[in-house]
């Protein structure tokens, strides 16, 4: 068995916006409908312009929610309004890449780990099948020279992005969602900032746990923060 490896790469900084738009995603499914919290990956901040993220399960947005037409990548650059990239390799050699534009529309090139699975490419709205090119290369977004050399040196795509978008490397925050009413919702707090809600504790008065955008996370009293999202 060869190299394997995933990442995806957003084109914000904001990584923290990020995370809660995931959440949302999920929580629109109620993915994490079994109550308290679920760590579903983590990211930091890579080169200026982007954010780093991984998933847990590794192709978490390649897959389609129930009665979906289209992959959650998709669903989540369209709901964020900015481009994702996402880059793997398997076994070593294969490589497939899938792009999704800020409006939702989508691509998938290379080689996938669907090949195998499913011969005759009856499934084109899985990502994970590459169906779009054998050779990995960019459809849908409007990248320069630099990306489009990166994705064309083949084994090496995944070191080249990880140098051009990955920046300096950081300490990363995990993303944790919560089938709380409330979780996802932005705050700020007049000593901390704008920030998260993780989750909700329970107790009189009721308590919630918030993850700071400077990174910071600690469990405050309800009425101490204020509510920026409905």
């Amino acid at each position: 068995m060869g190299e394997s490896a995933s990442t995806f790469y957003v084109a914000t900084e904001d990584g923290s916006a990020l995370a809660s738009a995931l959440c949302a995603l999920l929580g629109d499914e109620r993915y994490a409908s079994q109550g308290g919290r679920t760590q579903v990956g983590w990211w930091r901040r890579g080169a200026p312009g982007w954010t780093v993220m991984e998933t847990s399960p590794p192709e978490l947005l390649l897959e389609r929610a129930l009665g979906a037409r289209e992959p959650r990548i998709a669903s989540l650059a369209r709901r964020l309004g900015r481009d994702v990239v996402y880059l793997a390799i398997h076994d070593g050699t294969q490589v497939l890449l899938v792009e999704a534009r800020a409006d939702g529309r989508w691509a998938a090139t290379g080689a996938g780990d669907l090949s195998e699975r499913d011969p005759q490419g009856l499934d084109r709205e899985d990502p994970r099948a590459g169906r779009d090119g054998a050779t990995p290369r960019f459809v849908v977004l409007d990248v320069g020279d630099d990306l489009r050399a990166a994705i064309a040196k083949g084994r090496g795509a995944i070191r080249a992005f990880a140098k051009l978008l990955g920046g300096a490397g950081a300490d990363t925050i995990a993303i944790e969602c919560s089938s709380a009413r409330n979780a996802g919702a932005r705050v700020r707090h007049a000593k901390y900032g704008e920030g998260t809600i993780v989750d909700e504790v329970g107790g009189d008065p009721p308590k919630l746990d918030v993850r700071f955008d400077d990174g910071r996370r600690t469990v405050l009293l309800a009425r101490f923060v204020e509510r920026l999202t409905p």
